[in-house]
Formats: structure tokens, sequence, C-alpha cells
């Protein structure tokens, strides 16, 4: 226990000494965005392997090859991007869709209320009407 206590100690004080430092921070920010560019560029090694996108041709010059890992790449985030906007058009399609059915749920909730004003409206004129005969007949 004791031992890991140094050892996240000693962590907390080389990321305080990082961050207190704008060389140190720098010099960190960027060590870390050339890490994930090397785990991206690994993982889209790996996506090309299993999706087959080997390349067969071992006399394509490199630049052709990374011009070709662009284009790849690119189709790749095109088809991810239609993929979310498919998505987001159905749900905004089942919201209108839930949108529409409350409001002719409220359209039936409005029709009954008017339907029961109506009613006593008939029973508050014959009431008038019934007292209003009283009245002649005294």
């Amino acid at each position: 226990n004791k031992q890991m206590a140094e050892a996240k100690m000693k962590q907390i004080n080389e990321a305080y000494d990082i961050l207190s430092d704008e060389l140190k921070r720098k010099e960190y920010d960027e060590k870390l965005k050339a890490e994930k560019e090397a785990q991206n560029k690994a993982k889209e090694r790996e996506f090309y392997q299993e999706e087959n996108f080997s390349n067969t041709n071992s006399n394509i010059a490199q630049s052709g090859a990374s011009e070709q890992a662009e284009r790849r790449v690119k189709d790749m985030q095109r088809r991810r991007y239609e993929q979310e906007m498919r998505k987001l058009e159905e749900i905004r399609e089942k919201r209108k869709q839930l949108e529409l059915s409350s409001d002719k749920q409220k359209l039936e909730e409005l029709k009954d209320k008017r339907k029961i004003l109506e009613v006593n409206q008939e029973i508050i004129k014959r009431k008038i009407a019934k007292k209003l005969e009283d009245k002649k007949d005294k």
C-alpha cells in the first residue's frame, strides 16, 4: 500500500511539474499528439487488413500508397458521416411522429372537452328556459 501511494504521489508530482512549466507542457502535448497519430496509423493499418484492403501490388511507390490510404480513410469517414446522418434523420422522424401523435391526442382531448362544454351549455339553456316558463306561469 505504501509503495502504491508513493508511486501515485510521484505521478502526481511529475504531472504538476509538466503542467506548471509551459515548455514541458508543450513538449508533453507534442509527444502525446505523436503517440495518438501513431495509434491512429496502427488502427488504420489494422482496419485495412481486416477489411482486406492490403496492397497486393508491391511496386506501388510509397507516395501512391499513402494517397490510397488517405482516400480510404476519407471514404471511411464519409461512410461513417453518412451513417450518422441517416441515424440523425431517423431520430428526427421519430421525434416528429411522437409530436404528431401527441398533438392528435391533445386534439382529441380538446374535442372531448368541447363536447362536455356543449352539453353543459344545453343543460344551462334548458334550465333558463324552464325558469322563464315558471315565471310566465306565475
